[in-house]
């Protein structure tokens, strides 16, 4: 079963975040030992990851009440279908920094004393949990675009984007 039948699942962005975790936490160990600094963290970095949230969301919504035929000005098709790859690019993607952010955290933690490196791991706990609340946000927007089939055949729900089921616009994705 590939992405483009089910979809982003938790599972999905659960082992993005560890792969994440584990590769940034063995980068970032040896660096620290190499240097004894750790690169430094923006708080930017997590007021941007929430800016994108916001958006998301937005666009989620107008999605749904176009699938709900809510709509003042329904959504084009494509349009839909596009917002649907976002929002699995932004759950893949928040999977990825909050695990790399944890794992920031991790290594800073034996030095959690020092304020410079308080400070930097608590930056990067601010930016893991925006990285969290970015996949749990792509997640949702993804299930606000899924839709029920136009006959009772029992089918799978598609995606809203897929105006005529899952294989309907192929040339668009490949």
């Amino acid at each position: 079963m590939s992405l483009r039948e089910h979809g982003v699942r938790v599972r999905d962005v659960l082992t993005a975040a560890v792969a994440a975790g584990g590769i940034a936490y063995l980068v970032l160990s040896w660096s620290f030992r190499r240097d004894a600094t750790l690169p430094p963290v923006s708080w930017a970095v997590a007021v941007v990851l929430l800016v994108v949230c916001v958006g998301l969301a937005l666009a989620g919504r107008r999605v749904r009440a176009t699938v709900r035929q809510t709509a003042r000005k329904p959504l084009e098709p494509l349009a839909a279908y596009r917002v649907l790859r976002l929002a699995q690019a932004c759950a893949l993607t928040g999977g990825l920094v909050a695990g790399g952010y944890l794992a920031y955290a991790g290594v800073a933690l034996p030095d959690i004393d020092a304020s410079s490196v308080r400070a930097a791991a608590l930056s990067a706990l601010a930016v893991a949990a925006s990285g969290g609340a970015l996949g749990v946000v792509g997640l949702w927007v993804q299930s606000m675009c899924r839709v029920d089939p136009p006959d009772d055949s029992g089918d799978e729900p598609y995606a809203a984007g897929e105006a005529y089921g899952p294989d309907s616009h192929r040339d668009f994705r490949d």
